[in-house]
């Protein structure tokens, strides 16, 4: 399976993230893939923990089969929004919609990048990675 985004964008992005937390000093002592995980990590749970800008991108399966993708900040009420019929479009004529996975990021442009790069995966990448992803 393809990766959901390029080297050069997990590059750029494991850049910025390591650059956000070593000025603080989070990262003394630590070298590698160990430094890259827990400044990941800092990230992702400091985003969550001190502002409201983090987005979720999912993927929920409707009732005909197909797996809708989409992404947002409050992935339960968007579900309880598309079983309502108000969401979007596509999910409107089948519903229900099921949630089977979805990854916190860390802005609107990340859940973007990875929503666009889901969206290109075939259905049987996408039921690997909801396998997989759990």
């Amino acid at each position: 399976m393809r990766s959901f985004l390029t080297k050069r964008d997990m590059k750029q992005i494991r850049k910025d993230t390591i650059s956000k937390w070593e000025s603080s000093g989070f990262l003394d002592g630590l070298s590698g893939h160990v430094k890259t995980n827990i400044a990941e990590l800092y990230c992702c749970k400091a985003s969550s923990l001190l502002n409201d800008d983090n987005y979720s991108v999912y993927m929920a399966e409707c009732s005909d089969g197909s797996i809708y993708t989409g992404i947002a900040k409050d992935v339960s009420k968007r579900i309880s929004v598309h079983n309502k019929g108000k969401g979007a479009k596509y999910t409107r004529s089948r519903l229900p919609v099921v949630l089977k996975w979805q990854k916190l990021c860390i802005d609107r442009s990340m859940a973007s990048k990875y929503e666009y790069r889901i969206k290109k995966l075939t259905r049987k990448q996408k039921l690997k990675l909801i396998e997989y992803g759990k």
